[in-house]
């Protein structure tokens, strides 16, 4: 539905060299497109994220061809921190985009991925920018609820 991210992906990999057939993208519906890669024989490993009720899908029809199967299901999204960004403030709006809906949506960016030599840099960053949101109890709603 939404492939712009993988096809930059994909040509930032050719740019780079990565030889053909290492990596391929193929863009398309689940009951159709991935339907096929699942159970085709000359395909040896097939990567999904999505529902679980799709990566079932998946699974059953990878089994037949014995095929590796890798799976996020029902994931969340990952913030991926290159170490020219400015860190405090990529770290911040990422904290908050974890706690927007109450952490409930499926694109919560709920992992982050930094330069090793930040890790304990941006674990303190994001320590405070979670200390900022607080829990509030509203009666008429689910139990509880994010705010900062």
């Amino acid at each position: 539905m939404a492939p712009l991210n993988a096809l930059i992906f994909a040509e930032i990999l050719e740019e780079a060299g990565v030889p053909a057939g290492v990596f391929n993208l193929v863009n398309g519906d689940g009951p159709t497109v991935g339907a096929a890669i699942s159970a085709h024989p000359d395909i040896d490993m097939v990567s999904f994220t999505g529902s679980t009720r799709a990566g079932v899908e998946v699974a059953r029809a990878a089994a037949d061809t014995v095929k590796r199967v890798t799976q996020e299901l029902g994931g969340k999204s990952a913030n991926i921190l290159l170490p020219d960004v400015d860190f405090p403030r990529a770290v911040k709006r990422g904290v908050a985009g974890c706690f927007s809906n109450s952490g409930q949506s499926c694109n919560a960016p709920t992992r982050m991925f930094v330069p090793e030599d930040r890790h304990d840099e941006v674990a303190a960053l994001a320590k405070a920018a979670a200390e900022t949101f607080r829990s509030v109890r509203r009666p008429w709603r689910e139990p509880c609820s994010v705010r900062w």
